[in-house]
């Protein structure tokens, strides 16, 4: 769920007490556009910025169980991205079964291949190498990318495009594709930004979601 501004500040919402408080403005996310492809892990919020090949995350900090500002840690490098691409994407999800990010790329971002990519994230010491699974489908005349969310058991990698509504399951192997399913989302349900699965925050029985000032 996020909340309407223009001021690129990250909000939590507590689910059990129904309580919105703002989390780090954008100065303290490092940030000056705001991160619609973030994903929560391993206690963190991870983003790519835009027009950077880098993979950058802020550490939770929490008071009483509620979540009350970010420590932003030290921007990690993505090697093997090819030529003078930089990415872009429109989401990205991290398995934490596996401890592998996926990503869907923009088409201006690489020069029309419209990349559906993969980061190990096994090794936080050093640069991160960017693995390309496949192209992703010409659907409608252009490229598609989607916003990505896991199942609750991160066995199924589902996307949905924003321009049209559609929702797809994603393959994650290498040269996979997207299979449409028969859901449609109307324009005012459609996601700019999707987080799947189910994970405890900071404790069992303690459910926050994160989000990025945006409306959905």
């Amino acid at each position: 769920a996020n909340t309407a501004t223009s001021s690129n500040t990250l909000f939590f919402w507590d689910i059990p007490s129904n309580t919105l408080g703002q989390l780090a403005t954008a100065t303290q996310l490092g940030v000056s556009t705001m991160p619609r492809n973030a994903s929560y892990y391993d206690g963190r919020f991870w983003f790519i910025e835009p027009g950077e090949n880098q993979l950058r995350n802020a550490t939770i900090n929490y008071t009483s169980g509620l979540p009350s500002g970010v420590t932003l840690e030290t921007p990690i490098s993505i090697t093997g991205v090819s030529g003078t691409f930089q990415l872009n994407p429109n989401d990205i999800a991290i398995n934490p079964v596996t401890q592998i990010l996926y990503g869907s790329d923009t088409i201006a971002a690489n020069g029309g291949t419209g990349d559906f990519f993969s980061i190990s994230l096994a090794n936080l010491g050093g640069p991160l190498p960017y693995t390309k699974l496949y192209d992703q489908p010409t659907i409608l005349g252009s490229q598609v990318g989607v916003q990505l969310a896991f199942n609750e058991t991160y066995g199924t990698l589902y996307g949905q495009d924003y321009t049209t509504g559609a929702w797809y399951t994603v393959d994650t192997a290498p040269g996979g594709s997207f299979t449409a399913t028969t859901g449609t989302s109307a324009p005012a349900f459609r996601m700019r930004d999707l987080a799947g699965g189910v994970q405890a925050v900071p404790e069992p029985g303690t459910l926050t979601m994160f989000a990025a000032g945006a409306g959905m």
